[in-house]
This record gives structure tokens, sequence and C-alpha cells, in this order.
């Protein structure tokens, strides 16, 4: 990357005194950017392979990730944000909410569970199979009788 840099200041510099062609200020600046890149997913790289040992380990935390990371509180986020975006009727709709609703003391009554049919249960076949059919009389799909 430092290499990268040099290499294109250097380059920058002949271009403004005439030594250099705009062709070589800009392959000087693609390998620059291509350093850039390659260092961006090695560090990509480095920090999933970390990640990936962490979790074989059963130490995945964000502490160990990013060292003086804070670490996330739900509790103190839900708190934050727990009005954020209300409208000024909120408050009463939610007293509205309540006037219906049964009381979270109260005790729910089991569901009853249906009786057993009296007497026994007759199983009763069909009259008679359904008919069978020749294939040879068959008609084609989509082809009327008579055509």
């Amino acid at each position: 990357m430092r290499a990268a840099t040099v290499a294109f200041t250097g380059i920058q510099e002949q271009y403004q005194v005439g030594i250099s062609t705009i062709l070589d200020v800009l392959v000087a600046q693609t390998t620059l950017r291509d350093a850039e890149l390659a260092l961006a997913q090695s560090n990509h790289d480095y920090y999933v392979a970390q990640a990936s040992l962490l979790n074989a380990m059963g130490r995945l935390e964000a502490g160990a990730l990013v060292s003086g990371a804070p670490l996330y509180d739900a509790a103190a986020n839900f708190n934050q944000v727990k009005m954020a975006g209300a409208v000024p009727w909120e408050g009463l709709v939610q007293g509205l909410d309540t006037v219906g609703a049964p009381s979270p003391t109260a005790a729910v009554p089991p569901v009853p569970t249906p009786a057993a049919p009296a007497g026994a249960v007759a199983m009763i076949p069909a009259p008679a199979p359904p008919a069978k059919i020749d294939p040879s009389t068959a008609l084609p799909i989509g082809r009327a009788p008579g055509r």
C-alpha cells in the first residue's frame, strides 16, 4: 500500500513537470486503488477468520472482536427509543385500548372439551365401486364427441 502511494505521488509530480503522461498517472492511480481494495479485502478476511475462530470456541462477543467497543444493552436502547416518533394522542389510544381488555389478574376459564358421540359409530360402505372406464373409448383432452 505504501509503495503504491509513493509511486502515485511520484508519477503525479513527474506529470506536473512534463516528464510523465496522463496515461502513466492513470495507471499509477489504478494501481493505488487496487492496493487499497486488496488491503480492505485482507482486513475483511482477517475479521471473518477471527470471528469464525471465536465462534468455534464459543467465545464470539463484541468485546473479543473490537477492543473498547461498548456492548449492546437492550434495555437501555429500548428506553431510549420507547416513545420516539410517538404522536401526541398515543397516550389516549393506549388508555382506550385498556378499556375493553380483560384484567391481567383474572383467571382465564379453560376451553371445554367436546363431548364424545353417544352410541356406536357406524361405518357404512359405498353401495358399489366406481365404474371402470375403457381406455379405448375415452376421448382425447379438448375434443368434443362427434368431431
